[in-house]
Parts: C-alpha cells; structure tokens; sequence
C-alpha cells in the first residue's frame, strides 16, 4: 500500500472550526449562505464570489438555496489556505479532485498541487521561524538594555537624592 493511499485511508477530514459549537450542530443547521458566512467568519459576498468561480455550488431545497456539507469542506480549505497566503488559483486543482465524480487524471494534478502546496507552506513556516528566532533575539537585547537603564537612572535618582539630604 502506497504511502498516498495509506494517508487517505487514516485521514480523518476537518471542516471548520465552528464560531458557536452548540449553534452549528451539523443535523440542525440550515446551510444557508448567512450561516455558512457566520460558521467560517468570512462574508456572504465571499462565499457568492467562490460560487461565481465554480469553487462552490448551492442546491435549492424548497424556497431556500443552502451549501452542502461537502461545499463547507471546500471552503474550509480555501478560507484557510487564503489566511496561509496561498491564492485561489493554486486550489482549483486541489478543489476539482474533492469532487467523489473526479477522474484519476484530476485526482493524481490534485496529488502533485497538494505536495507543491505543502513545500511551499513548509518554506514560509522556515521563513516565519528565522524572522521570530531574530525577532526573539532581538526583544531580548531590547530589555536587557532597558534593565540597564533603569539601574542607571535609578543611580542617579539617588545620587541626586543624598544631594538634596
């Protein structure tokens, strides 16, 4: 068993991190474009523009046009990729293959995006660590120089203290 099938296999899919876990129980929640809205912290003129780009799709139920469970999957990967720094555009690949109807050819660009992907996320978390490491570094400099300023002034407040005396 491949190491890519082996993952699916084990893999257990996130959505979204719910805003109210009582509000959002997944059998009692109309998926409505102004609660998928709440639920993700994003606004329904985001969600309509991800339905513009073909990246989610409403069904109508009754009266009402409501988001499917596996719509809140997309967008859960989009509004975390986007707060990552990824752009829409770089998902369309990944987005496409979550589709259960997607052929193998869209499955394995999907495969080889997700890895692209993931190689770039893990060089900007190196990025972002070098610069708190020396951010980190430097906040240290910062108070151990104002600790001697301190002591400093605080010498001197006395000196001028037993002067006045």
């Amino acid at each position: 068993m491949t190491q890519c099938i082996r993952n699916a296999v084990t893999h257990k899919s996130v959505t979204a991190d719910p805003v109210d876990d009582e509000y959002f129980q997944y059998d009692s929640v109309t998926l409505s474009i102004r609660n998928v809205a709440r639920m993700f912290e994003v606004s329904t003129l985001t969600l309509w523009i991800y339905e513009l780009r073909g990246l989610v799709r409403r069904e109508r139920v009754g009266r009402q046009r409501v988001y499917s469970w596996k719509d809140c999957e997309r967008i859960a990967l989009i509004v975390k990729a986007r707060k990552a720094g990824l752009g829409i555009a770089q998902l369309d690949a990944v987005i496409e293959a979550m589709d259960e109807s997607a052929t193998a050819a869209a499955t394995r660009r999907s495969r080889h995006q997700c890895q692209a992907l993931i190689r770039d996320l893990e060089a900007k978390q190196q990025t972002v660590a070098d610069a708190r490491a020396e951010l980190d570094r430097i906040h240290w400099e910062s108070c151990e120089r104002l600790a001697r300023h301190i002591a400093k002034q605080s010498e001197q407040d006395k000196n001028d203290f037993r002067r006045v005396l």
